[in-house]
């Protein structure tokens, strides 16, 4: 891979972490500008997580039939179309359905940028730990920029920044290499149950699910606690993260 898809494919995870987890340390600002509790918008988590969950099992039957380059392409720029719509939603149900979409389309760019970079990588533990690195980068930047980004610019000034950010990703994904031909892998959902009837594998699902509920679980509390604790502002519950 040259070095502008590599960019090209780090600047496009760092956005989706970002759009992902950026609401978080927003949500007492959130619930009080959607008149809504603090358990329900700490729902619009999990309404993205949900669909973050099943979609990765059918991107693959997509990518049979459009190039993985395009499916990140594509995703990436209606996941900057949906974060513009969220600077502007005043329903909540409304906000709950781009959270929805949204989490479907970073599945998407997810499952893309990994299938482009084990294509056309040479050495793809290297590039894969970049990867790894701009998506935890994603999530911590987006929520300090988030918090600070607030308080000094307002709630939808942020939503429209990191719309900016995605949208100049996804530019970007539309001109990305070609990926080297090769031949057709059908992929089979009927294999899944095989899978998870292997004893060591299903333990390990049972860890990774166990731990990342947790972690979750606290995130969402993170920016309440703070406010309960008497620390003001939202810039403060970002540097918490």
């Amino acid at each position: 891979m040259d070095i502008r898809d590599i960019l090209t494919v780090l600047l496009t995870t760092f956005a989706g972490m970002a759009v992902l987890y950026a609401p978080q340390p927003l949500f007492p600002a959130l619930a009080e500008r959607f008149g809504v509790s603090e358990t329900a918008v700490a729902s619009l988590i999990t309404w993205s997580l949900v669909p973050m969950a099943i979609a990765p099992l059918f991107v693959g039957l997509l990518m049979q039939v459009i190039a993985p380059r395009y499916v990140l392409a594509s995703s990436a720029s209606l996941l900057g179309v949906t974060e513009l719509a969220f600077a502007f939603t005043d329903l909540f149900i409304g906000v709950v359905v781009i959270r929805f979409l949204q989490g479907a389309l970073v599945s998407m760019m997810l499952a893309a940028t990994m299938t482009y970079v084990s294509l056309r990588a040479a050495r793809v533990s290297r590039v894969m730990a970049f990867y790894v690195a701009s998506s935890i980068l994603g999530g911590l930047l987006g929520r300090l920029a988030a918090g600070y980004g607030a308080a000094w610019l307002g709630v939808p000034a942020v939503f429209i920044g990191i719309s900016a950010v995605t949208i100049g990703g996804a530019a970007l994904a539309w001109i990305l290499s070609p990926e080297p031909e090769t031949p057709d892998q059908k992929v089979e959902l009927g294999r899944l149950t095989t899978v998870l009837r292997s004893s060591p594998l299903a333990l390990l699902y049972g860890v990774v699910f166990s731990a990342f509920f947790v972690f979750t679980a606290l995130l969402n509390f993170v920016p309440f606690r703070v406010s309960d604790l008497g620390v003001d502002g939202s810039g403060t519950a970002g540097l918490a993260y």
